[in-house]
């Protein structure tokens, strides 16, 4: 029972490794620029995510629970919204997305990282932001992220005029 978790789990992983270094390899135009050598590249590139992801998952002190709640709650907040005003028929400009996407994934790593202080020795602003993050069910690191890029999202962007297409 325990090898067939493991083995779908490292079936899960190397799939998810090798298409991350393949984007990230071709999104940074790395492999336009070695043509000849851009498996190599992408192989570097998941060398690089790998060590970077196992540095990380030793040197946090988290449950691995806790790091997928984050990573939830960071995506949603940082494309949710998106998504949902784009749904809603809004067309935001490109700029405008990238400062919801900023804000909504900045606030939640924000109140992720005042969840991990320590609610004594505390003063002043940061004080009022460890006492909101170490909330039961951490609410303001869940749903408070959504507030800045639905505002931009909603409060910024227009609705495209309804045009209406006359058939001859």
């Amino acid at each position: 029972v325990i090898a067939a978790i493991l083995s779908a789990v490292m079936s899960t992983v190397d799939s998810i490794l090798l298409a991350a270094s393949a984007a990230v390899a071709h999104d940074l135009g790395i492999t336009k620029r070695y043509k000849a050598k851009a498996v190599f590249v992408s192989r570097l590139v998941m060398v690089a995510i790998t060590i970077l992801a196992v540095v990380l998952t030793l040197t946090l002190s988290e449950s691995i629970f806790n790091r997928v709640l984050f990573a939830w709650s960071a995506l949603g907040a940082a494309f949710g919204p998106v998504v949902f005003a784009r749904v809603s028929g809004r067309e935001p400009s490109g700029q405008l997305i990238f400062w919801a996407i900023l804000s909504g994934f900045a606030m939640t790593v924000l109140f992720y990282i005042g969840g991990t202080l320590p609610l004594e020795g505390t003063t002043g602003p940061m004080q009022w932001l460890v006492k909101l993050s170490h909330l039961q069910g951490d609410p303001f690191e869940r749903l408070v992220p959504w507030v800045i890029p639905m505002v931009l999202m909603f409060g910024l962007s227009h609705k495209p005029s309804q045009m209406k297409i006359i058939a001859d």
